[in-house]
Formats: structure tokens, sequence, C-alpha cells
């Protein structure tokens, strides 16, 4: 019987499977929610009950240039709490157009707007797993490396880790997504990191899995230095050895 990661299904995930197009959300030119979105960018204190009262307006229309007013809020509002308002606001719309911003909200300076966007992260509906492969997608370097950093300074990164070797395809698939996330964006700090200082073999296994799968060149002096500066045991140092002989002959 298979035994250690071949059992679980990270061990048959290589690569992300090609997104499609998620449905936009139309613009409106409703008069009142124009004057919202104009609201929000009032930019002293005294005017927080004027972003307060617009933030509620937003919130009831389901169209692409509310979502996009509320993650100005969300990210960019002087008050802490507007900014944890709004980062639920785009939890409630729910459509993967949110998503980015919600991230981004998870490196928020306050504790409050960080908490709300881990919460508003697991209401989400849509397939998140998809939301990160498209950001891989996108080939947008900047963007890429934008997303990698938040979701690391939010503590997304350090939780999907030990997701990687979860026994259900679908978390296993997202967490994936996201590890290919910051291979591809050259944010991989955190990986081999974990590669030295994680407690769970099973975990590194399936980071050098990952790795394995991607080929990206950058990895081979990475994992050079994981095996001259951390103590790793025999089943680990093997398994790096394997992927950098890998990586060597995709590169050649």
């Amino acid at each position: 019987s298979k035994k250690g990661l071949e059992s679980k299904p990270i061990s048959s995930i290589t690569r992300l499977q090609r997104t499609n197009p998620f449905p936009q959300l139309p613009d409106s030119r409703d008069h009142d929610l124009l004057r919202a979105i104009e609201q929000t960018n009032e930019e002293s204190d005294e005017d927080v009950q004027v972003r307060t009262q617009a933030l509620k307006l937003l919130s009831s229309f389901k169209t692409a240039n509310a979502v996009s007013a509320i993650a100005q809020i969300a990210l960019y509002d002087l008050s802490a709490k507007l900014r944890s308002d709004a980062v639920s606001a785009l939890a409630e719309i729910d459509h993967e157009s949110v998503f980015e911003a919600i991230v981004t909200a998870c490196a928020d300076p306050t504790r409050e707007v960080r908490a709300a966007a881990a919460r508003g992260l697991f209401k989400l509906t849509f397939d998140r797993a998809h939301a990160w492969a498209r950001i891989v997608e996108s080939e947008d370097t900047s963007r890429m490396r934008h997303v990698a950093r938040c979701a690391s300074e939010g503590d997304l990164v350090a939780r999907s880790f030990d997701r990687l070797t979860h026994p259900d395809q679908k978390i296993a698939y997202e967490a994936f997504a996201l590890t290919v996330l910051l291979v591809r964006s050259g944010e991989a700090d955190p990986i081999f990191k974990a590669l030295g200082e994680h407690r769970d073999e099973n975990v590194k296994l399936a980071l050098l899995h990952v790795l394995q799968s991607v080929q990206e060149e950058t990895s081979y002096d990475r994992l050079s230095h994981v095996l001259t500066h951390y103590n790793l045991s025999p089943n680990i140092a093997a398994k790096v050895n394997e992927v950098r002989s890998c990586l060597q002959m995709s590169h050649a």
C-alpha cells in the first residue's frame, strides 16, 4: 500500500489546470451609486461618517464599479474600522473580482482588518484555487509578487503549506496553486525556509514535489543552499538531490 506522501492527493497534482474566464460584473451608471463612489474619496477624518454611509450604499450594488470603490476603501481608507467593514462587504459580494483585494487586506497593518480579511477569505464560495491560478496565468510579475507578498505577510502561506498534505484533493490543490504562485513570482523564501525548518517531513516532501513540478531554474541554487545550511534527514536530503537533478536536466 502507498505510504507517506504517495498516499496523499498532492502526489498526483503536477501542474495548474487552465482556468476558465469568470463572468465579469456589469458597471452601473446609477446616480446614487456614482455619488457614493465620489464620496469615498473624501480624505479627512471628519468625513468618516460620509464614507461610512457611502460604503453602506455601495454594498447594496453588485457591480464592477461598486466592487472597485469598496476595494479602494478596504485598502486605503484612513479608518481601520472602515477598512475592516469594506473587507467584509467585499466578502459578502462573493465574486472572484474581490479576491485580490481581500488577500491584500490580509497584510493590513491593523489586526482587525487582517482578521476581517481572514474571515472573508473563508466565506468565499467561488473556487479559490482557480483565483490563485489565474494570477499565475496573468504572468504579470509585479501583480504576482504583490499578491504573493501579501499572502506571506498575512500568514496565508504558512497555513497553506500544512494543507499541501491534506487528504481532500480540493484543499491540497488550492495549497499547490498558492505555492506555485510563490515560486513563479520569485517570492519563494518561505518555501526554502520551511524545507529547512518545518517539523513535518511530509510537508517538506510536498514542497519539494511542487518545486519539481514547476521547474523554476532559480530553485537549483536555492536547494543547494538548503543542503549546505540545514541539517536535513537522509530522506529529505535525497529528495532535494533528486529535484536538483531534475532541474539540471530540464535547464541543461
